[in-house]
C-alpha cells in the first residue's frame, strides 16, 4: 500500500460536499495520495456529511472553522452562492501557508482572495474529468504552489486511469498543467 511522498499525510479539507468533493476524493484514495485520516469534510447538511464519512471513512465537521484548523490545503467545493458564507467564516483564519484550491464555478481569484483575506489560492474547474472519468482541466498557479495542487488536481485528471491500462501525456509548462484523456 505505497502511497505517493508528495502529500503524504499533509491535512486536506473540502468545504462542502457535493459530487465534485466526492469524485477528487475518491480518486485521491484511490491513487492513494493522501491517507484518510488526513481528509476532513465539512457541510452545513448532516446527512452529507454521514453518506461521506460512510462511503471514505474519513473526517466530518459542521463547523468550517474546526474542518481547516491543521489543513496544507483547502478545496472549497461549495456553490457560489454559498461561497459568501464560507468566506465570512473563514476570514484570516487560515494560516499563510494553506493552499486554497477553488473550484468554485464564476468566481474569481481575487474575490476569494479579498473574501478570506488570504494570497495563496488556485483556481480550476475539475468538473468533466472528475464526474466523467476522462477530460481535461487547466489551472494556473505561482511556483510555491505548483506541486501541491498538481499532486490534488491530478486526482480529477486521472479519473479514467482505473478503467484504462494507458495513459496519456500529461503536460505541463509555466504553471499550466493539461491532462488528456
Amino acid at each position: 500500500m505505497k502511497r505517493s511522498t508528495l502529500l503524504d499525510d499533509v491535512p486536506v479539507a473540502f468545504i462542502g460536499v457535493g459530487a465534485m468533493c466526492e469524485a477528487m476524493i475518491g480518486e485521491l484514495l484511490w491513487h492513494k495520495l493522501v491517507a484518510r485520516s488526513a481528509i476532513t469534510v465539512a457541510d452545513l447538511r448532516p446527512e452529507r456529511l454521514k453518506e461521506t464519512n460512510d462511503l471514505f471513512l474519513i473526517q466530518a465537521a459542521y463547523d468550517n472553522c474546526v474542518a481547516v484548523h491543521k489543513v496544507h490545503i483547502l478545496v472549497l467545493s461549495v456553490k457560489p452562492q454559498v461561497l459568501v458564507t464560507v468566506c465570512v467564516d473563514l476570514n484570516e483564519k487560515l494560516r499563510p501557508s494553506t493552499l486554497v484550491l477553488s473550484i468554485v464555478m464564476c468566481v474569481r481569484i481575487y474575490s476569494i482572495s479579498g473574501g478570506l483575506m488570504h494570497t495563496s489560492i488556485v483556481r480550476t474547474m475539475p468538473n468533466i474529468p472528475a464526474q466523467v472519468g476522462g477530460g481535461m482541466t487547466i489551472w494556473f498557479a505561482t511556483d510555491m504552489q505548483r506541486a501541491q495542487v498538481g499532486a490534488v488536481s491530478v486526482s480529477s485528471c486521472m479519473c479514467g486511469t482505473r478503467r484504462s491500462s494507458t495513459r496519456r501525456p500529461l503536460l505541463e509548462r509555466s504553471g499550466r498543467r493539461m491532462c488528456f484523456y
